[in-house]
């Protein structure tokens, strides 16, 4: 161990001698490399050196590694995969956080966030939620930004709608599928036959005539009736937990659900 401990030392630069504790060495090198980044824009140079990603990607997943009850580390982590648009790799740190920390409800809701707003995947959104869900069910938190996601979800739809001005187009297509995640929670009356269709969900729901939006679950709150349900039963007797649910449904105003939401 103490030679493997040793090879991966003598394989960094010579700075790491200078430094004591994970982060000081991250963000040198990320300062480093960002003023090496102006230094060649103002020369006016062609090209892109990666070396210095590569090491700060080396020096990140070996600290995650010995030191992986970190949080704070592994958010630096994520931040840097997702400022360096390390897609395959932002996609393992996230993996192996959760893993390692499921009960960190911060993290379901940073990745949850990042594959609805970054990659524009409202399905793999919404099964980090589930999943986060399984285990912190009783977490108001995780609850309270479930719901949120699909409010920010649904008025998006809306304001793509109306900025492409669209009116009657051809119906939405029903592809189902009897698959089902096993880690991802029971939603009442939503089932993964209404949310698995092939293609991107958004791209229909843009393109949906209005009267075919009425009957998807993600548009006319079915799923926003079912994760409040769930949630005030696995929370029961909350009242500022339930007010804080109708607060974030009367904030969003103009959505053609808001009103079925705030008479639940």
């Amino acid at each position: 161990m103490a030679d493997k401990a040793r090879y991966f030392l003598e394989q960094s630069i010579p700075e790491l001698e200078k430094f004591e504790g994970k982060r000081q060495v991250a963000c040198r090198y990320e300062t480093n490399l960002a003023l090496r980044k102006k230094r060649v824009q103002r020369l006016g140079l062609k090209g892109r050196s990666y070396t210095g990603s590569r090491k700060i990607f080396f020096i990140l997943d070996r600290a995650t590694r010995k030191f992986h009850g970190d949080i704070g580390l592994w958010m630096q982590y994520i931040d840097f995969a997702k400022k360096e648009k390390a897609s395959k790799v932002l996609l393992k740190v996230f993996a192996s956080a959760l893993k390692l920390h499921p009960m960190k409800t911060e993290l379901w809701i940073y990745a949850a966030c990042h594959a609805m707003e970054e990659n524009g995947d409202m399905t793999e959104a919404r099964s980090f939620m589930q999943r986060g869900l399984r285990f912190n069910k009783g977490s108001k938190q995780l609850w309270l930004e479930y719901s949120k996601l699909e409010l920010v979800y649904i008025a998006k739809i809306i304001t793509r709608r109306r900025l492409l001005g669209i009116d009657q187009q051809e119906e939405l297509p029903s592809n189902k599928t009897n698959d089902e995640d096993e880690e991802m929670i029971e939603l009442p009356a939503i089932t993964g036959e209404e949310l698995n269709h092939e293609g991107s969900e958004e791209d229909k729901l843009e393109n949906s005539p209005l009267n075919s939006l009425e009957d998807n679950p993600a548009f006319n709150g079915a799923i926003l009736f079912a994760v409040f349900d769930l949630a005030i039963k696995e929370i029961p007797n909350d009242i500022e937990f339930i007010f804080a649910f109708f607060n974030s449904f009367a904030w969003f105003t103009g959505l053609p659900c808001q009103r079925k939401l705030l008479a639940h």
